[in-house]
């Protein structure tokens, strides 16, 4: 990794060929991606301070154009036109389009629903997220983000066919990447308030309009209808932790997960971050959080301005 690293170096300060570079970037990649995998199959801990150690910095990351032609051959999106260059969803295409572990398939996918999802979240991607965001794509295990790495490790075909959704795990992870990486942004008391006030409010409603009268009767009822994995994963896994394991609904972190308080804000954030790439699950966010949706949505705002 050290020999790619100087290679890269090498090639940028003799004024290489782009397409040089951009080869050399991706092979680095797939070797950094390589000793991810190697490391977390023998539960060693990574030390990247040692291929770091030249002063380099970040090399597998470009901050100039990708040339047409190069990307035209990637396989995946074809030529990103000089116009969208700067558009958010320009900017989303030049982070992940030279990531050749995507297929066409997921890539588009990834694509499209970037496409349409909110402002705020597109340009919160493309201010925090980094070029190289996954270090493993093929992983085996519980996708999640590594708040000590500060990489994702999931997999890309999992999430091509998630019942949750497609690309789902992409941007939840992604939305754990951001609230750190901006800062612990969940880590906000008026959010946490809002969770348990939407929750008890959710409570008393259901409660009312369908003639139950104590907590544990509407509990149960709510759990039951928390059925479809496609809408109801990510309100229900809220709602688990919100209640402290009281509503038992489709999905769930379970009650260990919980007993850091913290998680609850945290894992809201990148549900709700999720949520603004998928009509489906926002309307299921909206019904069941509406308060902390919004401040969820101003959090965002005021971490892209700043």
């Amino acid at each position: 990794m050290r020999a790619q690293r100087q290679e890269i170096h090498l090639l940028k300060e003799g004024g290489a060929n782009e397409e040089d570079i951009i080869t050399a970037r991706a092979k680095y990649r797939v070797t950094s991606s390589e000793y991810t995998r190697f490391s977390e199959a023998m539960s060693l801990p990574q030390q990247r301070e040692r291929v770091t150690v030249d002063g380099l910095g970040n090399v597998g990351v470009g901050k100039y154009k990708i040339p047409e032609k190069s990307v035209a051959n990637s396989g995946n999106s074809g030529i990103i036109k000089e116009k969208d260059m700067n558009s958010e969803l320009g900017k989303f295409k030049q982070k992940v389009i030279n990531d050749e572990r995507m297929s066409k398939e997921y890539y588009s996918d990834v694509k499209e629903k970037f496409s349409h999802g909110s402002d705020v979240a597109k340009e919160a991607f493309n201010k925090f997220v980094p070029t190289d965001s996954v270090a493993n794509s093929e992983f085996e295990g519980t996708p999640h983000f590594d708040p000590n790495t500060k990489q994702i490790s999931m997999n890309y075909s999992a999430d091509l066919t998630n019942e949750r959704g497609t690309c789902v795990t992409w941007f939840h992870e992604h939305g754990h990447m951001v609230d750190n990486l901006a800062g612990t942004l969940s880590d906000n008391e008026e959010f946490n308030k809002l969770l348990h006030s939407d929750y008890m409010d959710y409570m008393k409603a259901y409660g009312k309009n369908n003639g139950l009268n104590t907590f544990d009767k509407v509990q149960d009822a709510i759990s039951n209808d928390l059925n479809d994995m496609r809408k109801h994963s990510a309100v229900a896994d809220i709602l688990e932790g919100v209640s402290e394991c009281n509503i038992q609904g489709i999905a769930g972190h379970g009650r260990a997960y919980w007993q850091n308080p913290k998680n609850l804000t945290s894992e809201a954030f990148a549900h709700m971050f999720e949520a603004q790439f998928d009509n489906v699950r926002y309307a299921e966010m909206q019904k069941y959080f509406p308060n902390s949706l919004a401040k969820f949505e101003e959090i965002l705002k005021e971490a892209v301005k700043k």
